[in-house]
């Protein structure tokens, strides 16, 4: 394969991660899932979802009520072959209780980084277009390890739906 192909693969990967985050981030979870593959594996945050279905329920159980905002970093993406790629990432996440930022007026107190996260992903071409076939993240850095995010919540109550059923 030669570098211009590589370097293509490469921004589609990176461009899907931040769609991702961005539709997360303004509650257009349906658009979100979208962009994963229909037998997703998502091990992130405690949580080990199984398909697009388990992932939209927790985003919609885990972030629908809150505000949050992902801030995507030192993304590296390792292209295997043209419909197969490894992505490396850090994310800083900004997290708030206060409510959903697009129903207040002003802004929200953030008192920095509620969490700094690895994440990894591996990426597969279906019918030419990328999406994330899994996802993995652990959290290396917590503002207050005792302050959850509803996410946290949500695992802790839905029990059953976070593992591979």
């Amino acid at each position: 394969m030669d570098r211009e192909t590589e370097r293509g693969i490469e921004w589609e990967c990176e461009r899907v991660i931040r769609q991702f985050y961005h539709h997360t981030d303004h509650y257009e979870f349906e658009e979100a899932v979208k962009l994963f593959a229909e037998d997703v594996v998502w091990k992130v945050a405690g949580l080990h979802l199984v398909g697009r279905n388990q992932l939209l329920d927790a985003l919609h159980g885990g972030i629908g009520n809150d505000t949050i905002r992902h801030v995507i970093t030192n993304t590296i993406v390792d292209v295997i072959d043209e419909d197969n790629a490894d992505l490396l990432n850090y994310t800083n996440i900004y997290y708030s209780r206060e409510g959903r930022r697009d129903k207040m007026d002003g802004p929200l107190h953030f008192e920095g980084p509620h969490r700094f996260a690895d994440g990894a992903a591996t990426m597969r071409r279906v019918d030419g277009e990328w999406q994330i076939a899994a996802r993995e993240g652990g959290q290396l850095i917590f503002r207050r390890p005792n302050e959850p995010v509803a996410l946290d919540d949500w695992a802790k109550e839905a029990g059953a739906k976070t593992s591979e059923s």
